[in-house]
């Protein structure tokens, strides 16, 4: 068996409440910097923005599902494709009659991909914060988060998990 060398990579994109078209418009923006970094295999942009277009989805089968989706796919020079987007979940459900709070406001997505390519996903997401989504990178014991910080400048923030003493 040929070892992998790839790094498992987490990652979550976050925006603040907005209109599908506003969040259609970024990821487009999104889109259009993969091509242009070099991702392979880009998809078209994939927008859900009505119940009819969720239900005949992959997302209408989940057991919750989101009220809106703007996504697409593409992948690294050493990738199987990762998906890249932002999903608009409900703030609340209602289970046998009662009404109770779930998800929060914010557009979200997590997801995953295994890569050695950090400096092009880097520099997608470093994009990302700069159109307004702040981003989040998980790999190796260590996340990194870039988002738009006061000045409208990109800030970064490095933490590294901690370490069991008795490890």
């Amino acid at each position: 068996m040929t070892p992998d060398f790839r790094i498992s990579v987490s990652y979550l994109f976050s925006h603040p409440p907005a209109p599908p078209d506003a969040i259609k418009d970024i990821i487009e923006k999104l889109r259009q910097r993969a091509v242009d970094l070099g991702f392979r295999q880009v998809s078209d942009l994939v927008c859900l923005t009505t119940e009819a277009d969720i239900l005949a989805s992959e997302f209408g089968i989940q057991p919750i599902r989101p009220e809106a989706v703007v996504h697409f796919s593409g992948s690294l020079f050493d990738s199987d494709p990762a998906r890249f987007g932002l999903c608009s979940l409900p703030v609340e459900i209602e289970i046998g009659g009662t009404t109770i709070p779930y998800g929060i406001k914010e557009w979200t997505w997590t997801a995953g991909v295994r890569t050695r390519d950090m400096k092009t996903l880097s520099e997608l997401f470093e994009f990302a914060a700069g159109l307004g989504l702040w981003t989040s990178m998980t790999f190796a014991g260590m996340t990194l988060s870039c988002f738009r910080g006061a000045t409208g400048a990109v800030e970064y923030e490095q933490e590294w998990l901690q370490m069991p003493e008795d490890f």
